[in-house]
């Protein structure tokens, strides 16, 4: 079924959808459909935050050849995502790193007893520590070219938890031989059930 052809026979109708491109809101807005995207729900994004923090777990462990104990990981951004997989990565025994370029969120990292890193000092410590694994939670390129150098002497792990533009230039990082896993979709690859079961709460939530 094209996009288009649904479109006209839900005219005068709600949509919900989730990540939809700008041509289809604009096809939908034309039809006078009314969409509610549902992934820029607050609930349904906290909700998700849990099977996303499991998988990208899931995939350090099976995609190295240590334990993710006494492994020293960085996690570019302190959100929701980044919060919750310190926390996480922290009772595993690693040695958990957060970059953050607000004063506010480094004073919570080192609260919680993370090494914190701010924006502006990244590159030197990319140059100082060893990072065995780095995930990025970031939807903006914050990786430039010394850094993915550093990666690659390091042999680092880079898993991309964001959406566009991500974290770094995975064309770059194929040219200089760095591992990058691109991690998206997470909640419905690793829990499909329970993440069936959020939308559905989310949904009952807004037809309420």
């Amino acid at each position: 079924i094209y996009i288009n052809d649904f479109l006209k026979n839900i005219k005068n109708k709600k949509l919900f959808a989730g990540a939809l491109n700008d041509k289809i809101e604009k096809d939908a807005i034309e039809e006078n459909i009314e969409i509610i995207d549902i992934l820029k729900n607050e609930e349904l994004t906290i909700l998700n935050v849990i099977p996303i923090v499991e998988g990208a777990i899931k995939i350090a462990i099976e995609e190295t050849e240590t334990t993710l104990n006494g492994t020293n990981i960085l996690i570019l951004g302190f959100g929701r995502i980044g919060k919750l997989l310190a926390k996480s990565l922290n009772s595993l025994g690693a040695k958990v790193f957060c970059e953050a370029r607000k004063y506010s969120d480094i004073a919570w990292i080192q609260a919680y007893g993370y090494n914190s890193i701010y924006i502006e000092d990244l590159e030197y410590n990319f140059k100082k520590y060893k990072l065995d694994i780095i995930f990025n939670t970031i939807p903006t390129r914050i990786l430039n070219n010394t850094m993915l150098e550093s990666i690659k002497k390091s042999n680092s792990l880079f898993i991309e938890l964001a959406s566009k533009p991500y974290g770094l230039d995975f064309e770059e990082a194929k040219k200089n031989g760095i591992k990058v896993i691109n991690a998206q979709g997470l909640p419905g690859k690793i829990a499909p059930y329970t993440s069936a079961i959020n939308i559905k709460k989310v949904l009952n939530s807004i037809i309420k």
